[in-house]
């Protein structure tokens, strides 16, 4: 396994974690950490996807 399919995974799983915190943050109602969380997921998840996209180091 090389060092970028290792990152994309590490980006997906704190993508995941991402998530979790601001599923947490919306369940005490603290609008502004929530959206900050969702923003942080997603960038984390389309840097992830787009580091083990197939093809693109070929």
């Amino acid at each position: 396994m090389q060092f970028v399919d290792v990152l994309a995974a590490a980006l997906v799983v704190g993508a995941a974690a991402a998530f979790a915190l601001g599923a947490v943050a919306l369940s005490h109602a603290s609008d502004v950490e929530a959206i900050y969380y969702l923003v942080v997921g997603i960038v984390a998840l389309r840097a992830g996807t787009q580091l083990a996209r197939p093809g693109v180091g070929a």
